[in-house]
């Protein structure tokens, strides 16, 4: 879908969000009122300014409002970038909400309408955990001491255990112990990897912000050591939002990725150590969120699992 022409920008300053109500409420002769949801998911208003940079700007808009291939004379969907989420919504105009034209400088060189549109608020756009076990709460039945839908990252070979310990605010966190070998030459990592188990596919051209807790004993060899994601099929952008060196305390590490038209298999992902001799020691695991959008939030619990 289109965006709106270039030199046209939504004015932050008096933009308004107003959510739909999605609760019907009825007064009874008595007591408190009924109420009952009426949808799954609310309509969300936006109104504000059109800034319009050129007079050259505003009639490219004016084509680009009519145009079939545009907004449709405001019955048309189009996208547009959410300031507060950083995330592409579809949206359309509301009827009867566009404003005068007014000039700002002469012969409307630059010039502003108050417009409204809305979107609906879906719980992707919401920003919701999509993983099913992101708490790492979940095990095998054959295999309790590890997490349902993890495995260590191992590509050094290094002899492996798995345990539980307390979460970083209660319940248990995930394990993998990694023993000692000889390093020799090789450079290899250490980490946790996700199965199909863990969370849906990922969708091309969509961006997700992936973040995890992770800690490290403070006897082990891991203290001090980068994170990093690994993939099969490299997305087109990666950028690390969060990465402290590790540390025997649990801490937040986060990343922005953004796929193309290829993506990595069956929902994938590999949490690694950075490159190096392969290093002897446990490190834990806790609250991993993959949410859509650009915006890193504040860890959410896991979805539930379908």
């Amino acid at each position: 879908m289109s965006f709106l022409p270039e030199g046209v920008c939504l004015l932050l300053a008096g933009a308004q969000q107003q959510d739909t109500s999605i609760v019907e409420r009825s007064d009874v002769e008595r007591g408190p009122a009924k109420t009952r949801r009426i949808a799954s998911d609310p309509m969300v208003t936006v109104s504000g300014i059109l800034r319009f940079k050129t007079a050259a700007a505003y009639a490219a808009y004016r084509a680009w409002f009519y145009s079939a291939y545009g907004a449709n004379a405001g019955a048309g969907w189009w996208s547009w970038i959410d300031p507060r989420t950083a995330t592409t919504r579809q949206v359309r105009f509301i009827p009867g909400s566009m404003g005068a034209l007014t000039p700002l400088t002469g012969r409307y060189a630059i010039s502003q309408q108050s417009v409204g549109f809305e979107y609906l608020e879906t719980p992707e756009s919401l920003g919701l955990n999509r993983t099913y076990n992101g708490d790492l709460e979940r095990v095998y039945s054959f295999d309790p001491d590890r997490a349902f839908g993890t495995a260590p990252y191992n590509n050094g070979q290094l002899p492996v255990t798995y345990s539980r310990i307390s979460g970083r605010k209660g319940g248990t966190a995930q394990v993998f112990n990694f023993g000692y070998v000889d390093p020799g030459s090789n450079s290899a990592q250490q980490g946790l990897y996700t199965s199909a188990e863990m969370q849906p596919a990922w969708e091309p051209n969509k961006t997700y912000v992936i973040s995890i807790y992770m800690a490290t004993g403070s006897e082990t060899a891991h203290i001090g050591r980068g994170v990093r994601l690994r993939w099969n099929t490299e997305p087109a952008f990666v950028e690390a939002l969060l990465n402290p060196p590790m540390s025997s305390s649990f801490q937040r590490y986060a990343w922005r990725v953004r796929w193309g038209v290829a993506v990595e298999g069956n929902g994938a992902l590999f949490i690694t150590t950075d490159e190096g001799i392969p290093r002897f020691g446990a490190i834990a695991f806790d609250d991993l969120a993959v949410t859509e959008g650009a915006e890193l939030l504040p860890y959410l619990p896991p979805e539930p699992s379908p």
